[in-house]
């Protein structure tokens, strides 16, 4: 914050300060109490950073404003920042620009790109089925969202993603249906995979970018984020009566 103030119009600094505060509240495990405390100054900052931030910060600010700003209700600010985002461009350059690399011999540096945009589609791929689970369910149509949810777990199979990823949609799935035996035995198989987290260095789709390394210390503090989560978050507030979700609770909160 000292340097903010020091450098208080320099628009890329200041955004990759509240990505780097944002991240880090979100990774200690505190309270949502706790979090409100310090929510406020970041926007403050994504605002500074949007004001004098070239038209990418402008844009990558404003995104993560209307990431909060949804996750907090203010549904009517948001829709004002996602109205001044721009659409995906048309033509995207990067496979013309793998073959270009590809043609100077530069097959590492032309890997790392098209894997880099591999990873990135699969996760927004995610995303969508996620949203599709999601509107299913309010649409009445629990087994097309079961569906979806089962395809997603094939896709990050397919994808060679960590058996925490194939989780995901249907943790989600079953949240939306208030499902508490399954939500349950999901969370239980969620939290088991952080345990024994898979090798992805020897994935055939990934072989030129290094995937993140889950130390004891990160494998321990997202067991720590996810149950704090599980604790606050009012989505699961249908869970807190089971015995067995407590019992969920006691096991990893011992885990070392």
């Amino acid at each position: 914050m000292e340097k903010v103030r020091e450098y208080p119009t320099c628009g890329h600094f200041i955004h990759t300060a509240a990505l780097l505060l944002y991240g880090v509240m979100l990774m200690t495990g505190m309270s949502n109490v706790e979090k409100k405390k310090y929510c406020s100054q970041i926007i403050s900052l994504y605002m500074q950073a949007a004001r004098y931030g070239d038209e990418q910060t402008r844009s990558q600010a404003n995104f993560m404003l209307a990431t909060i700003y949804i996750k907090n209700g203010d549904y009517e600010k948001a829709q004002k920042l996602l109205d001044l985002l721009p659409e995906r461009n048309a033509i995207d350059k990067l496979p013309l620009l793998a073959e270009l690399m590809i043609q100077q011999g530069k097959s590492d540096t032309a890997g790392k790109l098209i894997e880099q945009r591999l990873l990135m589609a699969n996760q927004e791929i995610q995303l969508l089925l996620m949203k599709l689970s999601d509107i299913a369910i309010k649409e009445g149509k629990p087994q097309n969202a079961a569906e979806i949810s089962k395809r997603s777990s094939k896709l990050a199979e397919m994808f060679g993603m960590q058996e925490y990823d194939t989780y995901a949609a249907p943790l989600q799935t079953a949240i939306d249906q208030r499902d508490v035996p399954k939500s349950i035995s999901l969370l239980k198989s969620m939290l088991s995979s952080l345990l024994h987290p898979m090798d992805l260095d020897n994935s055939v789709l990934f072989q030129h970018i290094s995937m993140p390394i889950h130390t004891k210390d990160v494998r321990n503090n997202m067991i720590k984020i996810i149950l704090g989560e599980l604790e606050d978050d009012h989505k699961y507030s249908y869970l807190h009566s089971s015995e067995e979700f407590e019992q969920l609770m006691h096991k990893f909160r011992s885990v070392k």
